[in-house]
């Protein structure tokens, strides 16, 4: 791919909602990690982190996308940052799952098997032919898992402590900018606009959980 950016198969208006999608999940990314920093607790659920970092190292390393190169190194960028992510998820991460008893132990390399499963199954999912040249599809299907976990994180959870109401927001405007872009760019394609809608719904209702629980612990305190 020789184009910075690829204006021959991609508008400007596409390009618009894709890469503003883009920057504010890179603002949701700063904020997580300045706030695993401070609370040391990893808000994404693991099993995402897990996913995260896959996908990220496939479609900037492995697989070629047809957007222009700029894309291809804002996901290198954003790889590093899953990096970060991911390793604190080693070390962090089972605090997600504390109501389990004697999981520790194991919550380390069960982390590192889901992410070798998410890096196989996203490499066949592409090579096979069942994604597209961005990987919107498994992108999407990614996070249709990462908006039904944050849903059961919150509830397992005893305290809003380390989670972010900003978060909850970037999440759901980030993607659904891309959502829109997924509109313009694949008008038939109504499998992928379906599962950006759900993404859209279960990103709201997470946001009214959060308001609600945020505000019901403000009456406590």
């Amino acid at each position: 791919m020789n184009h910075l950016i690829n204006l021959e198969l991609y508008t400007p208006l596409e390009f618009f909602f894709y890469f503003t999608g883009f920057f504010l999940w890179g603002v949701l990314y700063v904020i997580l990690m300045r706030n695993i920093i401070k609370y040391k607790f990893v808000e994404m659920p693991f099993i995402v982190a897990a996913g995260n970092i896959a996908w990220e190292l496939l479609y900037s390393f492995v697989f070629e996308m047809d957007m222009g190169y700029l894309l291809t190194w804002l996901y290198r960028i954003g790889t590093l940052v899953d990096v970060f992510i991911f390793i604190m998820v080693l070390r962090y991460g089972h605090k997600q799952i504390t109501h389990l008893k004697g999981v520790e132990k194991y919550f380390r390399p069960m982390v590192v098997l889901i992410f070798l499963g998410w890096g196989i199954l996203f490499y066949f999912y592409r090579s096979q032919g069942l994604d597209n040249s961005l990987g919107t599809i498994s992108a999407i299907q990614l996070n249709m898992v990462i908006s039904a976990l944050y849903i059961v994180l919150i509830l397992s959870r005893p305290t809003l402590y380390g989670m972010s109401y900003a978060i909850a927001w970037l999440k759901m405007l980030g993607t659904g900018l891309v959502t829109v872009f997924l509109f313009l760019h694949f008008p038939d394609n109504h499998f992928i606009q379906t599962m950006g809608i759900f993404v859209f719904i279960v990103d709201n209702i997470y946001i009214y959980m959060f308001a609600q629980r945020r505000k019901a612990e403000k009456k406590i305190a």
